[in-house]
């Protein structure tokens, strides 16, 4: 015989904290955009999202977008990083120029990464422009050494940094056959060989005073009666000039001197303020300066740092001096002189 269950007051209490929580879960996942919210009648897994985005998203559902500034490096799986592969399959888009300059050297399609550092044996007017920060260059045909600043070249000679002469402008004096050249970076000055002093000069306008003219110059020795080069003053108006020489010549014993001697002319000595004989050959640092006031000066250098006076002459002594410049002068008939004058600097 059914005997009916008696219910239990209980049941009714779990049964609605199940309903409770069952509608819990089912808004939960409305919210999400995964059901209808609770009331509705379409139970869709498909349901369209709605709302303002967030996270790395901006805008409002359906169509956000990619917030600004969210996509970065650390995001992104960049193989150049240690591959140094910058095509667009390992990235999967195509950078924009300017691109990162780490990476790239443009944006034209053909990627690379630029070098850092390094060296290069080419010859001085064929190297590349600068822009490489650190980059050295050393040359087949120039005694120069060249490090790249990142916006142009700074030039040494021996490890010295040193200031190439800019002479084109320059005016010449009593060229003769005398030329110049600065195909290797430096000035070379060459004179034909002459039986009598002649001396060949590139002049310009001295500095506003007071100033010191700093020069830098190799010079080539030969047998000679007398053979010299050097810093230069002028007086245009006459004609007359003072010259700072380096030279060799026999009536020294062959070996080399230091003379500074007054002329009237290219041709025609007036007479000397001092002689020397010196020891140390090539290079040669000299410096010639006017302190604006009283002086003319001339300083010599074994390092091209450290000055010592040799020679102080009232400014206005036989020339008053209105240009300065680099001569060169040939006593051997028969074989020509050269200088390499390879740093030129004014300062005050």
């Amino acid at each position: 015989m059914f005997v009916p269950r008696v219910p239990n007051p209980n049941d009714k209490r779990r049964l609605a904290r199940l309903t409770e929580a069952v509608s819990k879960i089912m808004n939960s996942l409305a919210r999400q955009g995964n059901l209808p919210e609770s009331g509705q009648s379409d139970f869709s897994l498909n349901a369209t999202p709605s709302g303002v985005a967030g996270g790395d998203l901006t805008g409002t559902y359906p169509n956000p977008t990619v917030a600004n500034g969210k996509i970065t490096e650390a995001k992104q799986l960049l193989a150049d990083n240690t591959t140094n592969d910058v095509s667009t399959s390992k990235h999967g888009y195509a950078p924009k120029a300017p691109n990162d300059a780490t990476k790239y050297l443009d944006g034209t399609g053909a990627y690379s990464v630029p070098a850092r550092g390094g060296t290069t044996l080419t010859t001085f007017a064929g190297r590349a422009a600068a822009g490489n920060s650190g980059y050295l260059a050393f040359y087949s045909n120039s005694i120069l050494t060249s490090r790249d600043n990142g916006a142009t070249w700074d030039e040494f000679f021996q490890g010295h940094p040193v200031t190439l002469p800019s002479v084109q402008s320059w005016s010449w004096v009593n060229q003769g056959g005398a030329s110049i050249s600065s195909t290797r970076g430096y000035e070379y000055f060459e004179a034909p060989g002459s039986g009598t002093n002649t001396y060949r000069m590139r002049v310009k306008a001295i500095p506003t005073p007071p100033y010191h003219c700093e020069y830098g110059f190799l010079f080539q020795a030969i047998d000679a009666a007398h053979i010299d080069a050097g810093p230069v003053w002028r007086e245009s108006g006459s004609g007359k000039f003072v010259t700072v020489q380096a030279e060799q010549e026999t009536d020294v014993g062959g070996s080399y001197g230091l003379h500074i001697v007054k002329y009237d002319d290219p041709t025609t000595i007036n007479s000397a303020y001092s002689a020397v004989k010196i020891g140390t050959l090539c290079p040669f640092w000299f410096r010639i300066g006017d302190d604006g006031t009283t002086n003319r000066t001339m300083d010599y250098s074994v390092d091209g740092f450290n000055w010592i006076n040799y020679h102080t002459v009232g400014r206005t002594d036989f020339i008053t001096a209105d240009q300065v410049g680099f001569h060169i002068n040939n006593l051997n008939a028969s074989l020509p002189v050269a200088a390499a004058w390879f740093h030129y600097k004014e300062t005050a």
